[in-house]
């Protein structure tokens, strides 16, 4: 067994997944994700800069 300590989820020490999720073969290596009791990173993806247009200057091709 392998224990990882996750971000977030529940107070410090609350199991918070395994890894398979489902039923292992006997003798098989299973995860046990720990919370740290710590809060989750924000993952808010950051947004792309404005375009700048500048007179005179070809515009960039449409994505």
């Amino acid at each position: 067994m392998t224990v990882v300590t996750t971000t977030g989820q529940g107070a410090r020490g609350t199991a918070t997944g395994t890894s398979p999720s489902g039923a292992a073969i006997p003798g098989s290596l299973i995860t046990l994700y720990i919370s740290d009791g710590s809060p989750a990173p924000d993952r808010t993806p950051t947004p792309a800069p404005p375009s700048i247009d500048i007179p005179g200057l070809p515009l960039p091709p449409p994505r």
